[in-house]
């Protein structure tokens, strides 16, 4: 948690309703300056353990140090701003039980209509009224299990815009996160959207459940909903991370070079299009200037790390290939 003080007691509260209760609740204060802290600190279920972060490090180093010392069979992460309905441990703890799936996805969940940072949840549990909430549902909302094959989950899972990219829309087994390697990479974009990327690509049995169980705040003072210059230099110093993450999870696939090739042409495209095309369509769509944005680019074609020789093979290819398909 940063700073949600406004937000993070209804989240707690939602946690401890559970209809499932042999859990652990590991908050992890990312150095908040409000009354963040202090709110959870006031909390005397033994369940919850508040641990403090000695510098602020971002969403990343958070959720992977509380994957550190967590010690329950399964783990599932959520944004502190955020609520379940009482029975989702319930629901995706059985289903994992009965399955032996390593993952669990719920394929729908709601998110709030109104994009307004005060916008608050009430005790009694009004915040669960669909009326104040849009449900978001996958493009396969089909129950089911995920195809073995990985260029396939890529191509339907993955690539199209879905809701499988967050990190709260499912339950993952710890053990298989620590036997994989898999952790959330230290880019300033996108980390949960790489995660997922690495359990697609490396934990075997995924399963998708017919659920509807978590409720997204839309929160403007997020990361995702930054001013576009600030977005673009976030994206560009990000990128090379990323395509270095999602290598390093390529050569760990269990499958033929050739299947690697595709994933990695797949992925790298994914990146270009998630982390700079969208950033500067944003832009163009925004107040900044034709004058401003060459300004800024300007700006970025000095920065050594977009000259990195990986990076401006992926962007030449990117740019090749588009103009092929044209």
């Amino acid at each position: 948690m940063f700073n949600v003080e406004k937000y993070i007691g209804i989240c707690i509260d939602s946690i401890l309703a559970q209809t499932f209760t042999d859990f652990e609740v590991i908050v992890v204060d990312d150095c908040s300056t409000d009354r963040s802290y202090e709110i959870v600190s006031k909390y005397t279920d033994l369940r919850i353990k508040l641990v403090r972060q000695i510098k602020n490090s971002g969403e990343s180093d958070s959720r992977n140090f509380g994957l550190k010392i967590a010690s329950g069979e399964y783990v599932y992460f959520m944004d502190s701003d955020d609520a379940i309905v009482p029975n989702t441990l319930e629901i995706f703890v059985n289903a994992a039980d009965e399955s032996g799936a390593g993952v669990v996805y719920m394929n729908s969940c709601f998110q709030n209509k109104i994009d307004d940072p005060e916008l608050s949840f009430e005790k009694d549990r009004a915040f669960m009224n669909e009326n104040d909430f849009s449900k978001l549902i996958c493009k396969n909302p089909t129950p089911r299990f995920l195809s073995m094959d990985i260029k396939e989950r890529i191509r339907q899972e993955y690539l199209p815009i879905n809701i499988f990219v967050t990190p709260w829309i499912k339950i993952q087994r710890r053990d298989l996160l620590i036997k994989n390697q898999i952790y959330f990479p230290t880019t300033s974009l996108s980390a949960d959207v790489l995660f997922n990327f690495a359990e697609l690509c490396l934990i075997e049995k995924i399963q998708v459940i017919d659920a509807c169980c978590y409720f997204y705040r839309k929160n403007s003072a997020s990361v995702t909903n930054q001013n576009p210059a600030k977005k673009i230099r976030m994206a560009t110093s990000s990128l090379s991370e990323a395509l270095r993450f999602t290598g390093q999870v390529i050569q760990s696939i269990n499958c033929t070079e050739s299947i690697r090739n595709d994933v990695r042409n797949m992925m790298e495209h994914r990146m270009i299009r998630a982390f700079v095309q969208g950033c500067f369509n944003n832009a163009l769509r925004s107040k900044m200037t034709r004058e401003e944005i060459n300004s800024l680019l300007m700006e970025l074609f000095c920065d050594p790390r977009v000259f990195d020789p990986n990076l401006m093979r992926v962007l030449f290819n990117y740019v090749a290939v588009s103009q092929d398909r044209e």
